[in-house]
């Protein structure tokens, strides 16, 4: 996958273009649950597997929305779709959601998932600075629920 240096070249162009134009842009943060968990007990080399377990998945799903997928540093990875409106951004996030819910990798089959978030230029933010923050502001809070969800359902079956 293209690293964070290009991904935050084309967005700069991408906003660029989209101010002028007046179209629409749609920004995904995605940052992997698990990473830490399946290099303590299966070793560096399960979490590699993972990584690049993500990075076909994110490609994959970058093909139908013709988007730039990204790993913007350690286990966190990023889409670019141009184009895309706000509205097609909330339906592609919960598709990413919903098919990143139980990815595996390697021979041991670690499982772990994808906390994401999106937002949309210029309906949500007014320039790459406040697009950014809202993604990742939005990843944090699926993070979260995520986590509050695991620990309901570990109680739950306590």
């Amino acid at each position: 996958l293209p690293n964070r240096r290009l991904f935050f070249f084309f967005l700069t162009a991408a906003v660029k273009e989209a101010k002028s134009s007046g179209e629409s842009l749609t920004v995904f943060f995605a940052d992997m649950n698990g990473l830490k968990s399946i290099n303590d007990s299966l070793g560096h080399a399960a979490g590699d597997d993972a990584l690049k377990a993500i990075g076909r998945f994110l490609k994959s799903q970058a093909v139908a929305i013709r988007a730039l997928p990204a790993r913007i540093g350690g286990d966190e990875f990023a889409l670019l779709c141009q184009g895309m409106k706000r509205d097609e951004g909330a339906a592609f996030l919960e598709n990413l959601r919903s098919a990143s819910a139980a990815l595996t990798a390697g021979p041991v089959a670690a499982v772990f998932s994808l906390a994401a978030g999106a937002a949309t230029f210029p309906d949500e933010a007014a320039g790459e600075d406040d697009l950014l923050h809202l993604a990742d502001d939005r990843m944090y809070d699926h993070k979260r629920t995520m986590k509050l969800a695991g620990r309901a359902a570990a109680l739950h079956a306590q």
